[in-house]
């Protein structure tokens, strides 16, 4: 997102902290437990199996609508932009210092 491209994500977990219809293309998921361990997640594992005939159509329609998928692109990077880009970023730390330092004056 960060570079402008268009982005196909699962509808789940954090990536819906910023894909959304207006800056991605999220897709349905179906939950379920891994029957066997995956990579670094155990068996039994909490996972969002994503709908991959709504993936796929998803991806079509980034091809077949380059105007609409560049719109939500650039929506996409100002979001990133705004909300974790370095000066953000910097204003959160910013501001958590300002908290910490006000919290220690006012200790007896």
């Amino acid at each position: 997102m960060a570079l402008g491209k268009p982005v196909v994500a699962t509808d789940y977990s954090g990536s819906r902290d910023f894909v959304d219809d207006a800056s991605g293309f999220p897709v349905p998921f179906r939950a379920v437990s891994l029957d066997r361990a995956v990579g670094p997640y155990d068996a039994g594992t909490r996972w969002a199996e994503p709908d991959e005939h709504q993936a796929a159509a998803a991806m079509r329609h980034v091809v077949e609508d380059l105007p609409e998928a560049r719109l939500r692109a650039e929506v996409g990077q100002r979001r990133i932009a705004s909300r974790y880009g370095l000066e953000a970023a910097g204003r959160r730390v910013r501001e958590r210092l300002e908290r910490l330092t006000a919290r220690l004056a006012a200790r007896p």
